[in-house]
């Protein structure tokens, strides 16, 4: 079979959605021609499998052999521009501008990318990670070995070049790296209403007994300690807005991330566009080495603090000074109180505000899950309650009874 029929069947496959029968096909055709389209294919199943280093080095393979075809398709096409006008035939001009209009055809796709770019980038703050410029005008990827990348390469070479100069510590070296574990990327959302910010950190394997969390020496600076992160497990985070330094920093961990919950502190609730960023290097090490302002905070779902003792009741007595009304004096003190709180009213449009601004899907997913549950349960996920009845989620100490 040859490498045109295993490239074409290949971006078939991909195309489909089969990563693991794609892969094997294009690898064989690129092991024979490298073909820019073979290569993204390729790296578009990397990326679907989690292997992101091999999509990376495909994707570079694939600019390089572009950029390669496209200098010289241009300089064949300057060849025949000079061949038409020494000719002196009227093509000429007709060449001038057929490669005038591919030239700027070619070039709206890079501008409107670039004006998404910095559209994003002006999102971020100014010492966001984003922002910094990491890669070069033309990329230097590994070579391909038998028409694949493999992510051991890299260690293979540097180890290579350590046996030249300490022989004997090289294999110790590369058995620890091989041993080691691959570390989890760390991910963070967030959401909020009115008062409260909530931070989501997607993370594998937390121990909810050793995970602490404490603020920084500012109101803007959160710390996130013992995480299952082997290289760095306390996570600094720096806070887009501080937080309100009247209130408690609570968390709850689960099984696949770390919820914690802040008081905001910027004025009218003003809401957050983004929650900040991790610090690094110097930056956290110094957040580290500053003195916290409160203590570490313990999880909600331990905390165990005694409740407040409410203050007593003052008797419910008539004011003291004279009326001349029939029914007697008027307590005004009591006036107002059967009004509804403030803090329902406030969930209520938390939650008209959700069902408001949701997508379809989220909206029938929200309408679906809180019917079939009896009002026990309110999800925004289609996917989830689209092919089965919700079941109905009764709180805690509370039964389910037929009426």
């Amino acid at each position: 079979m040859s490498e045109i029929t295993n490239g074409h069947r290949g971006v078939g496959l991909v195309e489909d959605g089969k990563w693991d029968e794609a892969v094997p096909l294009l690898t064989k055709a690129i092991k024979v021609r490298p073909s820019p389209v073979w290569l993204l294919a390729r790296a578009q199943a990397y990326q679907q499998q989690g292997e992101m280093e091999r999509a990376l080095v495909d994707c570079e393979h694939a600019y390089l052999e572009a950029a390669k075809r496209q200098s010289n398709r241009d300089a064949a096409i300057e060849l025949d521009n000079a061949d038409n006008s020494g000719g002196g035939g009227g093509g000429g001009g007709g060449g001038k501008n057929l490669a005038s209009a591919s030239k700027k055809r070619e070039w709206i796709r890079p501008h409107s990318m670039r004006l998404v770019v910095l559209g994003n980038m002006q999102k971020l703050p100014a010492d966001a990670p984003g922002r910094r410029l990491t890669v070069t005008r033309e990329p230097k990827p590994p070579a391909l070995v038998d028409g694949e990348y493999g992510p051991n390469q890299a260690a293979a070479s540097s180890t290579t070049a350590a046996t030249s100069t300490e022989t004997k510590t090289a294999p110790v070296t590369t058995a620890a790296a091989a041993a080691a574990p691959k570390e989890q990327k760390l991910r963070i959302d967030h959401f909020q209403n009115k008062e409260v910010v909530t931070l989501s950190i997607f993370i594998k394997g937390a121990d909810k007994d050793k995970v602490a969390v404490e603020r920084g020496a500012s109101n803007d600076v959160v710390i996130v300690r013992n995480i299952p992160r082997p290289s760095n497990p306390d996570l600094v985070l720096k806070l887009s807005h501080p937080v309100s330094d009247a209130a408690a920093i609570t968390h709850r961990v689960f099984g696949t991330k770390i919820e914690l919950t802040l008081l905001s502190g910027a004025p009218g609730g003003q809401k957050w566009s983004t929650w900040g960023s991790e610090l690094t290097g110097l930056d956290a090490a110094t957040a580290l080495a500053a003195p916290c302002s409160t203590a570490p905070t313990p999880p909600a779902a331990t905390a165990s603090a005694p409740a407040p003792v409410p203050a007593p009741k003052s008797a419910d007595r008539p004011p003291a000074y004279p009326t001349s009304a029939k029914g007697g004096p008027k307590n005004w003190e009591k006036v107002g109180g059967d009004e509804p709180d403030e803090a329902e009213e406030g969930v209520d449009a938390f939650f008209k505000k959700l069902y408001k601004d949701a997508s379809p899907e989220a909206r029938r997913a929200m309408v679906k899950s809180y019917v079939e549950s009896n009002g026990t349960h309110l999800s925004t996920d289609w996917t989830g309650v689209k092919d089965g009845k919700v079941p109905t989620h009764p709180p805690e100490g509370a039964e389910v009874r037929k009426w």
